[in-house]
């Protein structure tokens, strides 16, 4: 059983979550549910879950400093460096 989601309501069929579910640490949770009818019928399918990264973490870029030789007459919004950043594992290239 998954000890970070739970059934909550069964005649709703809401899920919780039983504690702070942090995309770093888990991306993807599957749940397997279980269903019965006054009758005895049962039928069974999995719940997929998917975290969304929340912007919690401070961008960090790859260098400690940049230096740039740009030439004397470049035209106007000519890119003089292109540098990344990182938080987590995403990347970003930035143009300025």
């Amino acid at each position: 059983m998954n000890q970070s989601v739970r059934a909550g309501n069964l005649f709703s069929g809401e899920m919780y979550s039983m504690q702070v579910l942090d995309r770093e640490q888990r991306s993807v949770y599957s749940v397997p549910v279980a269903v019965t009818d006054n009758g005895g019928r049962m039928t069974f399918t999995t719940v997929h879950i998917s975290v969304s990264d929340q912007n919690d973490n401070v961008p960090q870029f790859l260098a400690q400093e940049y230096k740039v030789t740009a030439l004397d007459g470049l035209p106007l919004n000519y890119t003089v460096l292109q540098a990344s950043s990182r938080f987590s594992s995403v990347f970003i290239h930035l143009t300025d």
